[in-house]
This record gives C-alpha cells, structure tokens and sequence, in this order.
C-alpha cells in the first residue's frame, strides 16, 4: 500500500493524551446463555457440511450473540456506576437495541441515546446534551450508528457491551472520545464473558488488526507473516466448534466435536495471578526495596503505582500483566 496511499497516523499529527484498552473478562452463569451455546453447538454439529446454510447459521449464531449480551448486562451497568460516581463521563457501545433501552430506563435523564432510529436532529440533540451538560454522565450508542461522524470527547471512559465483527467499527467507536478535543486520559474497556462466543470473536478481531497493520505497514511485511495471519484467520472457523465444547456435548455429537476441532486452535483465557488475587507486584529493577503494584482500577482498567504510567498511562509492568493475562 506504501506505493499507492499517502498515510499519515493520527499520533503524528495529533498530540493527544494515551488511550488505554483492555479486556475485562466476566464470569457467565446465565442459564439462557449457556443453553443458547449448546443448541448452536448441537445444532451445528449435526448439520450437513456438504450443504451449507449461512442464513441459517448467521441467524443461530445471532441468537448465541443477543444470549450473551443480556448475560453480560449487569456487570455493565455495575461498571457504568462505578464510573460516574468518580464525577468521569461513559460511553457504552451495544450492537443491541435491548441493552439500550434497559440503560436508559436505569439511569433515566443522566442518560442519552444514539440508535439507527434516531434521525440527525435527535442524534445532534443527544450529543449537544452529552458534552456540555455535566448532569448527563452517560451516553449509550449503537456500535454502527454512533460509531462514526460525531463527537464524545466529554467521556474519558468507553465500554464495549458486545463485540462486532468488523475491526474498524471499534477502532471508529473508540474514536468517539479519543479524538481532536480530548484532554485527558481515555480508557476502552471490551466486557468480555470468558469461556463463550466472545473469546473466539475477539480472537478474530486481533487478527484481522493484525492483517491490516501488516497491510498497511510502511515496509514490506514478510511473506511469512502473511502466510502466519492468513492460516490464523482460515483456523478460526473450525475452531468455533472447539468453543463449544463447554456446552458438555456426548456421544456422536461430542466425537464429531473432537474430530473437527483438530483443524483449528480454539483461544483459552490464561489463568493470570491479577484475576485471582487481584494485585500483581513487581520490585524495582533500581531499589529492591520498592514494590510496584498493577491492580484493576475503579472502572475495571489496569493501573500501576510506579511513575511510568502515571505519566505516560502505560508502562512495562501492565505490559507484563496483560501478556501474561
């Protein structure tokens, strides 16, 4: 792309505050969402790979989606308090109308909306209210229709309820806050329900993230990174089947499971010290007598007591944290 496209990053032309993104994995205990992963798992098992039906799949698949969404509601909206009774600013972005209503019923008049049925004058409403009424301390969007060409930058905190297929649209959804305006540090927490449909998409979307940075990097990638990203990519469908085995599955069904699933890796969430213990120390590499300490901040992101991300918003020990995580 470097020969046909002239591109300029926005960290080079916009002196902006860091932007922090984490995962915030979540517990699923709901019935309703189990049971719609194991129809999916079943249903998918038995069909006829000689005669595919996307429709169908797509529509199965919607339902495993809408299932977790509402699984994952409360520990949202739990989130959303703990944000706003620091005085900060959220965002939460939904790929679902359900969700969106339920907040606005919840946080009432502190609360606007951005959905596909509001037209431009009720959108510019929304937004005018959201960034110059301190009363309003919560705006809930549709992932596509507030996703691009309006700005946020009153929040200092986004949520991702669910997660979308496409890449951009999160990149472009973040940018809501992370934009020209922006003054202060914005943290992207994505709420995702651990050991479900959610690992396997945001699996997905890190590879896809990666394609298009190798794509559009400034030298030529090397074949074998191509190569690695495109198998990644190719692995991912078979090894929805794999994720699924948490559905419990027996007999023919769990056989055929088994079988198809050596085609591809399914990605497993790491058990990490942070998520059990709730703290991470680190010694100083200069005093051994001093301890840095990486624990969950108020709205779920991770923080760290040295002076590295207390001026930059990062530094080596979350690093450490979250590949290890």
């Amino acid at each position: 792309m470097k020969e046909v496209m002239l591109r300029r990053k926005k960290d080079e032309v916009l002196d902006l505050p860091p932007k922090i993104r984490s995962w915030v994995p979540l517990a699923i205990e709901s019935a309703a969402a189990l049971n719609a992963q194991r129809a999916f798992a079943q249903w998918f098992a038995a069909s006829d790979a000689s005669r595919p039906n996307d429709k169908d799949f797509l529509a199965r698949l919607t339902k495993v989606r809408v299932a977790l969404h509402k699984a994952k509601h409360r520990a949202v909206e739990e989130r959303i308090r703990d944000v706003t009774s620091t005085g900060r600013k959220t965002i939460v972005f939904t790929a679902f109308t359900d969700g969106l209503n339920k907040h606005k019923a919840v946080f009432g008049d502190d609360c606007v909306t951005i959905s596909g049925s509001d037209n431009a004058e009720q959108r510019m409403e929304a937004v005018d209210r959201f960034q110059n009424d301190p009363e309003v301390r919560v705006a809930v969007c549709n992932i596509i229709a507030a996703g691009v060409g309006i700005t946020l930058t009153a929040a200092t905190h986004v949520i991702f309820q669910d997660l979308d297929w496409v890449p951009a649209n999160h990149l472009q959804a973040e940018d809501r806050a992370y934009r020209m305006g922006q003054t202060e540090r914005v943290t992207v927490d994505y709420m995702l329900a651990d050991g479900t449909l959610d690992v396997f998409i945001a699996d997905l979307l890190e590879t896809k993230l990666r394609l298009i940075g190798a794509v559009e990097s400034e030298e030529v990638p090397n074949a074998s990174v191509l190569d690695e990203l495109y198998a990644k990519l190719r692995s991912l469908g078979p090894a929805l089947l794999q994720e699924n085995k948490a559905s419990q599955a027996t007999g023919k069904i769990r056989d055929r499971l088994e079988a198809l699933a050596k085609s591809g890796a399914i990605p497993q969430a790491v058990d990490a010290p942070l998520l059990s213990t709730g703290v991470h120390e680190f010694k100083s590499s200069r005093d051994q007598s001093q301890v840095y300490r990486v624990t969950f901040g108020c709205a779920g992101h991770l923080e760290c007591t040295c002076e590295g991300f207390r001026w930059r918003g990062n530094c080596k020990h979350v690093r450490e944290v979250r590949a290890a995580s």
